[in-house]
């Protein structure tokens, strides 16, 4: 049998590679990995903060929709605060999972 348009598999869609929003000077952006879904930017941007000025905070979200992939970046605004965020937070289990915080150098 022939196949038509109508019975082939819907084409997935690609995914979007995640940037954040500002551009940072080296060494201040800082990876978190292994958030809760439920975790917002706010709650982020508020445990970071007491570790130095946080500028930016980009949550990734599934495309099209505001559910969290369980990933963020955190852009401090110098390199000595993301290195501190790193040494404080890494491995901390603020909402009950550890989170991973590493110097992200992109």
């Amino acid at each position: 049998t022939m196949e038509t348009e109508d019975s082939a598999p819907p084409a997935s869609r690609p995914e979007r590679p995640f940037k954040p929003r500002m551009t940072a000077k080296p060494g201040c952006q800082v990876f978190v990995k292994n958030l809760d879904k439920a975790t917002g930017e706010p709650e982020l941007r508020d445990l970071f903060a007491r570790h130095g000025t946080v500028l930016d905070v980009e949550m990734a979200t599934e495309e099209g929709a505001s559910v969290a992939k369980g990933y963020a970046i955190v852009l401090m605004s110098s390199a000595k605060e993301a290195k501190q965020c790193v040494k404080a937070l890494n491995f901390t289990k603020p909402w009950g999972r550890a989170l991973i915080v590493e110097r992200d150098e992109t």
